[in-house]
C-alpha cells in the first residue's frame, strides 16, 4: 500500500515538474514574441474639420462624431488596429473626404488628421 502511494505521489511530482518547465519555455517565447511585434502604445489622434460646413466622421465604416466648423476632437487609436479609413460626410450625406491612414502615416502627420 505505501509502495502504491510512493509511487502516486513521484508521478504526481512528475507531473507538476512538467507543467512548471512547460511554461517557464512558452511564458519567455509568448513574451518575447508579443514584445518584437513593435507594441507601441495607444496614441491619440486629433481629427480637426477646416472645412465650412460640419462634417460627420466615420473610422473603418463605424461612425465616431460629427464636427462642426473649425472644430477638433482626440480619438485613441493602436498600431494593431491596422490601416484606417476616414471619411467625411456633409450633413446631407455627401462624401467630402476618404483617405487611409497606416500607423507611420499618422506618425509622420504628427497623429493629427485635418480635414478641408
Amino acid at each position: 500500500m505505501f509502495a502504491r502511494l510512493k509511487l502516486t505521489s513521484n508521478t504526481m511530482q512528475k507531473h507538476v515538474l512538467s507543467k512548471r518547465l512547460k511554461w517557464s519555455v512558452v511564458l519567455p517565447i509568448f513574451l518575447v514574441a508579443l514584445l518584437s511585434t513593435g507594441c507601441e502604445p495607444e496614441r491619440p489622434v486629433t481629427y480637426e474639420n477646416r472645412a465650412a460646413m460640419p462634417l460627420k466622421l466615420t473610422l473603418n465604416k463605424y461612425d465616431l462624431v460629427t464636427l462642426k466648423p473649425g472644430e477638433s476632437r482626440q480619438f485613441s487609436t493602436r498600431p494593431s488596429l491596422g490601416p484606417q479609413r476616414v471619411r467625411a460626410f456633409d450633413l446631407e450625406g455627401n462624401l467630402k473626404f476618404d483617405h487611409v491612414y497606416t500607423w507611420e502615416d499618422l506618425k509622420a502627420a504628427s497623429f493629427r488628421v485635418v480635414i478641408e
